[in-house]
């Protein structure tokens, strides 16, 4: 029993010293982490797109809604939706997108 935890342990303690050595072919490396970045970035392009379009229709219809009643102008619910969903929203929508 000792002997095969022993062997299973130096077996990972041999993984994990190639996963952190230095790798034999840089420019092999360097393609393929360039055409990873093209395929997560470009291939999530869409989704990121239409979660956009319905967190800014959620967004307008909430502070719509908030402000109903109020003497602030019904045009100013596009400028605050713009810049919430542009300064704060899109980065953050994005990365949990993106790490999704």
């Amino acid at each position: 029993m000792i002997t095969g935890l022993l062997y299973h342990f130096g077996r990972y303690l041999v993984m994990m010293g190639t996963a952190v050595a230095r790798p034999e072919k840089w420019k092999m490396y360097g393609k393929e982490m360039v055409r990873q970045m093209h395929d997560i970035g470009v291939g999530s392009l869409i989704i990121v797109m239409l979660i956009a379009i319905f967190i800014g229709a959620v967004s307008a219809v909430q502070f719509a809604y908030q402000l109903d009643g109020t003497l602030v102008p019904n045009y100013y619910i596009g400028y605050v939706v713009r810049d919430l969903t542009i300064i704060e929203l899109a980065p953050t929508i994005t990365c949990l997108v993106l790490a999704g």
